[in-house]
């Protein structure tokens, strides 16, 4: 078995493990390779993804129910974030009120909040790749509500009043920032503490702005443990 999964003889695998009954007699094996299966095929394909999702609901191990569960929990987070993403504040450009957009901005914030505490309970279920792949959301979601808030303007001739408004969005994206690059780390602190193989990771990553605009990341980096990374 091990010898047709290393060597990448996917259909003689699957074959060799149904023929022999392995699923219930190494339960905890076939899930070990079910998940790497799972994690290698990630985000390539809708069938695959229901074909391995089949098989981890199948051996039912205790690995691949966090796994599963946390993938259910991660999905809702996905949808919620999508939500939150397609809902900018509109400011009129004539007669603006600032009290109104203040009060829109607050609920923002609060939705955001939310999602952050949606995030921690996937975090319970403790999975280390799926906590990576939240780590990666909330870093992407702050990140962009921080642009977001620099993006708005309040068209009123005051340069007192500009003064005061612009001063205020930098302030909250200067927050929203520190926030995202506060999960960059918790990350970072989570794969160092357990000594997590990631195959999965991106706005995340310590050093992902410098990876997406240069893209020099090789391969095999994505399989690294990258231990004291930007300290």
């Amino acid at each position: 078995m091990v010898h047709y999964f290393e060597n990448k003889h996917e259909s003689d695998f699957y074959s060799f493990i149904q023929e022999n009954s392995l699923e219930k007699k190494f339960k905890d094996e076939i899930s070990f390779y079910y998940e790497r299966i799972f994690w290698n095929d990630y985000g390539k394909s809708k069938i695959k993804h229901a074909q391995n999702l089949g098989r981890l609901r199948k051996v039912n191990s205790k690995s691949s129910q966090i796994l599963l569960k946390s993938l259910d929990s991660y999905q809702r987070l996905q949808e919620k974030i999508a939500k939150f993403n397609k809902v900018k504040i509109e400011i009129k450009k004539k007669n603006p009120n600032p009290n109104d957009f203040i009060a829109k901005l607050g609920k923002r914030m609060n939705r955001l909040k939310s999602i952050n505490e949606e995030a921690n309970k996937i975090f319970e279920f403790g999975h280390g790749q799926v906590s990576v792949l939240v780590f990666d959301a909330l870093t992407r979601v702050s990140k962009n509500l921080a642009a977001e808030v620099l993006s708005y303007e309040m068209p009123i001739p005051d340069k007192i009043f500009q003064k005061q408004f612009k001063a205020e969005m930098n302030k909250i994206a200067s927050s929203m920032d520190q926030e995202s690059e506060g999960f960059k780390r918790k990350s970072q602190d989570l794969i160092e503490k357990y000594e997590l193989l990631i195959t999965k990771r991106e706005d995340s990553h310590l050093g992902h702005e410098v990876l997406e605009i240069s893209d020099i990341r090789p391969k095999a980096s994505e399989m690294a443990i990258t231990f004291g990374l930007g300290k």
